[in-house]
């Protein structure tokens, strides 16, 4: 799994903004480990203006099967699960309203849409099923 906050946060100390060092390291990260034949989750909240050619790009030189889910949650429901994290200290309501663009989907790319009604088990077991994976 490749994180963007944990590249862009934690390994490169980079804000969030167009052309942020940790596009190209996921990109490069990303593209290791398909040459290499294995699994590839790339998460985060990328928003579509910096993170969309990169996850294009991605997308159409891969070999295998390439999926993509969007979270298309509201802003509310955002903020209520942003606080059951760890990490619900260290930024809160104000900050995530700057970052906020709701759904803003990646033009060119088919994204499936997972709503407030699927619970984490539920999209687990749809992610796993359009992959193929097993127990």
């Amino acid at each position: 799994m490749i994180s963007q906050d944990v590249v862009r946060r934690e390994v490169l100390w980079a804000h969030d903004r167009p052309g942020n060092p940790a596009i190209g390291l996921m990109d490069l990260m990303a593209r290791y480990a398909l040459d290499r034949g294995l699994s590839v989750i790339v998460e985060g909240i990328l928003h579509p203006g910096r993170y969309g050619d990169m996850i294009l790009g991605l997308t159409r030189d891969h070999r295998g099967t390439t999926l993509s889910y969007f979270w298309d949650i509201p802003f509310e429901e955002t903020l209520r699960r942003h606080a059951t994290k760890v990490k619900a200290e260290e930024f809160g309501e104000s900050e995530m309203r700057e970052w906020w663009y709701g759904t803003a989907l990646i033009d060119g790319l088919d994204e499936v849409l997972i709503g407030t009604d699927e619970t984490p088990t539920s999209t687990l077991e749809l992610v796993r099923s359009h992959c193929g994976w097993t127990y």
